[in-house]
């Protein structure tokens, strides 16, 4: 089967593989699309994520949907044909964090596209069944693959128990900005307002449902100091960081799920000690595909506007390119 490595730094390989058998409790999956994801274009442009190092050639690509053709032997309630959509993590199963349900913080985790595993941009996967999900009539296989950006928004929403009536800031119009933003209007935030320093990206929010928007870099914000409830940092900037802990109210939570290249990022801590403001860094997701799935079905027509651009996998440097520089890009597809 054909198979994308990332080589080195902006530099792809194609290879033919053998193609992957499924054991007992697997599925083997025919990849019909895979989303350029935000660390994805990290990984080809810088070679890392903080402490996470490319250093052998890397199979790209974490979300993913695609067709199940053949099922192990212990597989129940799948069937050839299904469309599905994989949690793209391998757990260990035993060790305290998996047994406490909290299995995205297990230390033996094997994670699609992190270094040293390999992800999606190949012909076939296997796949274990307990974390492949069908996914619900009336969506396609494109927008399949934005369960797993919706699933980092669910969780993050439900780690800082986004409620009733909260009023919650957002850093970051990205892809996962933008999902934790629906996914807090769908936990009953009132009002979500979203930041950015693009003007492009903050007009894409408004247009699918922010309450509202202001540029951090010319925009007047000092009337939000002390009103929201929650704050959702997308964007790994220090600077937003020490933003959320002024428009923060007392006892306010900040959601940390931005990465940048680096390993460190600075924090207000002082000044969220005398607020007894919480810090709750989230990372991936444990539990929450099922809704995630949900939350996309239910808003399919928003997310739908998401993929702005497609490639085939021979054009897959272009799409990684798009992802990079297009201003219009939001959701970049590379389809099999």
């Amino acid at each position: 089967m054909r198979a994308l490595y990332l080589k080195e730094k902006l530099v792809f390989e194609e290879k033919n593989i053998p193609a992957p058998v499924p054991k007992n409790d697997e599925v083997l999956i025919k990849v019909n699309s895979v989303g350029v994801c935000g660390s994805d274009v990290h990984y080809w442009e810088y070679g890392k994520i903080g402490s996470f190092i490319v250093k052998e050639p890397l199979i790209l690509g974490h979300e993913i949907s695609g067709e199940i053709v053949e099922c192990g032997a212990n597989v129940c309630g799948f069937e050839p044909g299904d469309l599905v959509v994989i949690e793209p993590g391998e757990v260990c199963g035993k060790c305290e964090a998996c047994r406490t349900g909290r299995y995205n913080l297990c230390p033996d985790m094997k994670f699609y596209a992190t270094p040293p595993y390999d992800g999606a941009l190949r012909e076939y996967v296997t796949f274990d069944s307990s974390f492949v999900f069908k996914v619900p009539e009336g969506i396609d296989p494109e927008m399949a693959t934005l369960a797993e950006p919706i699933a980092v928004g669910a969780f993050s929403t439900k780690s800082v128990k986004v409620g009733l009536g909260n009023k919650v800031v957002i850093y970051g119009s990205g892809v996962i900005g933008l999902c934790c933003m629906i996914a807090a209007f769908t936990s009953g935030a009132s009002e979500v307002v979203v930041t950015d320093i693009r003007e492009d990206r903050l007009q894409f929010a408004k247009e699918i449902g922010a309450s509202a928007t202001f540029n951090s870099l010319k925009d007047t914000s000092d009337e939000f100091n002390c009103y929201f409830d929650v704050a959702f940092e997308c964007s790994g900037a220090s600077a937003c960081l020490i933003d959320a802990s002024k428009k923060l109210k007392w006892g306010g939570k900040i959601a940390a799920l931005g990465f940048n290249i680096n390993s460190t990022q600075e924090a207000p801590i002082a000044e969220m000690i005398i607020k007894e403001q919480q810090l709750i860094p989230t990372f991936r997701y444990a539990n929450v595909f099922p809704a995630a799935l949900n939350i996309l079905l239910k808003n399919k027509d928003i997310f739908k506007k998401f993929i702005t651009h497609r490639f085939s996998f021979n054009d897959a440097e272009k799409a990684f390119i798009t992802a990079r520089d297009d201003k219009k890009a939001v959701k970049v597809l590379i389809n099999f």
